[in-house]
C-alpha cells in the first residue's frame, strides 16, 4: 500500500427500527353479494357469497369477511337468477351494488376530505364554466355559506 493512501474507516451499519404493527380499527362498509352460474357438459352449478367489506381507518388495509355463502349444482340459470333475487330481497336494507360499495372504499382509502376542501375552495367553479369535479358534487364536501345583501 501507498504511504499517502490511508485506510477507510469502516462505517458503522446502520439499523433501522422495524415499523411497529398497526393496531387496525375498522370501519364497515355495505353489504354486497356475489353470484357465479357455471355450466358444464353434465351439469351446471351455482354458488353466490353475501360479503362485508372492512377497512382500517389508520393504515387502509382492506378485509372481506363472508357472512354467507349458497351453493347448488344442477340449476336452470332461471331457478339460479330467483336464487340470487331472493337473497337481495332478504337483505335489502344492507345490500348495495358492489360497484358503489368499491367506490366508497376507494373513496374512503384515496381521499383525505379536508385536503379537498380546501383545495375546491381555491379552485372553486365559475359560472361561465360548467366543469365540476365529481367530488364537488357529493353532498360529504362542506359547502360554503354565501350571504345575500
Amino acid at each position: 500500500m501507498f504511504p499517502w493512501k490511508k485506510k477507510k474507516p469502516e462505517a458503522n451499519p446502520v439499523t433501522v427500527p422495524t415499523p411497529k404493527p398497526c393496531q387496525h380499527t375498522w370501519k364497515d362498509f355495505p353489504w354486497y353479494i356475489v353470484g357465479t352460474y357455471t355450466k358444464y357438459p353434465n351439469g351446471s352449478s351455482y354458488q353466490y357469497d353475501v360479503i362485508e367489506p372492512y377497512v382500517c381507518i389508520y393504515c387502509g388495509k382492506r378485509e372481506n369477511k363472508t357472512l354467507e355463502h349458497f351453493e347448488r349444482t344442477g340449476i336452470s340459470i332461471h331457478d339460479a337468477d330467483q336464487l340470487l333475487q331472493d337473497a337481495y330481497e332478504q337483505y335489502h336494507d344492507y345490500c348495495k351494488p358492489r360497484a358503489i360499495v368499491e367506490d366508497m372504499i376507494n373513496d374512503f382509502q384515496l381521499v383525505d376530505p379536508q385536503t379537498l376542501y380546501y383545495y375546491e375552495m381555491l379552485h372553486k367553479q365559475t359560472p361561465k364554466s360548467s366543469f365540476a369535479t365529481p367530488s364537488s358534487l357529493r353532498t360529504s364536501t362542506p359547502a360554503k355559506k354565501v350571504e345575500l345583501k
